[in-house]
């Protein structure tokens, strides 16, 4: 149980972080453009686009680790949602709104409602 708590974390300020996303879209697409353009010369990135950076790179690894864990299917909708890229300010704050939500059910599946999503969606199917 100590290990579970110690890994949902570090989404508790994911969330923090998708909440600066939603106060500040221009902010965001701009940063993702210039780390985009200057691509990996991490000496041309200034502090701000470093911090971004690893931000996100954490963010991924969390995830990465995440899809070894019982809420894979769930993280799976946020590399889903991560893939589009955020060139409008309105799609940052779209993007961020889900990532929220989603965030939120991993870590309440996680602890309280235990519902195996994979098998809800599989028998919705089938």
């Amino acid at each position: 149980m100590f290990l579970k708590i110690i890994y949902f974390l570090p989404a508790i300020a994911f969330i923090y972080y998708e909440c600066y996303c939603i106060t500040m879209p221009a902010e965001v697409v701009a940063m993702s453009k210039l780390v985009r353009e200057k691509g990996k010369k991490a000496k041309d990135l200034a502090a701000g686009e470093i911090i971004y950076t690893i931000i996100n790179l954490c963010y991924v690894t969390w995830a990465l680790i995440g899809l070894f864990s019982s809420q894979w299917f769930p993280i799976i909708h946020l590399f889903l949602i991560g893939f589009i890229p955020k060139k409008w300010n309105w799609w940052v704050v779209v993007d961020s709104l889900i990532s929220i939500v989603g965030l939120f059910f991993i870590i309440l599946n996680a602890f309280h409602f235990h519902i195996n999503t994979f098998k809800l969606v599989l028998n919705y199917f089938i």
